[in-house]
């Protein structure tokens, strides 16, 4: 599945950390939400089993983060 996000904002974070834990399997992502535009950004491609486990985190390191756009 490919996992797609919306954002920027220059007022949002330049490094929103994104956890993706999937399919027994736990990746990490870094993306500036500053610099988009208001544009689709593919964070990329990861196999949900749909095991009631699986989720997607994101935190920040001092900034705003948006996970709703």
């Amino acid at each position: 599945m490919a996992l797609t996000l919306l954002f920027g904002v220059k007022q949002h974070n330049s490094s929103a950390q994104y956890t993706i834990v999937h399919d027994g399997q736990t990746d990490t992502s870094t993306q500036d939400q500053s610099k988009t535009g208001n544009q689709w950004v593919l964070l990329g491609s990861y196999t949900f089993t749909g095991s009631g486990s699986e989720y997607i985190e994101l935190s920040d390191s001092g900034g705003k983060t948006a996970a709703d756009g």
